[in-house]
């Protein structure tokens, strides 16, 4: 997989569920990841409000240009 380093969109969040903050990135198909890494439950049709939003911040990620998907797991 061809993988080049690009800065994305990221906003840190809050789980309303278990309480666990994370970063969530925009990747043109929205933002990811759309699960709690933590406890797994969707979090994709909640309002920024109920996620407690901190950001923006452009955080440094190696990403294949092709298709968009991300070439590492941290996020």
């Amino acid at each position: 997989m061809i993988c080049e380093i690009t800065e994305l969109e990221a906003v840190r969040v809050k789980c309303p569920y278990c309480g666990v903050r994370f970063y969530q990135v925009y990747t043109g198909n929205g933002w990811r990841p759309d699960k709690c890494p933590e406890c797994r439950r969707d979090i994709s049709g909640l309002m920024s409000g109920d996620l407690e939003t901190e950001g923006p911040f452009y955080l440094p990620v190696r990403m294949n240009p092709v298709d968009g998907r991300l070439c590492e797991s941290r996020i």
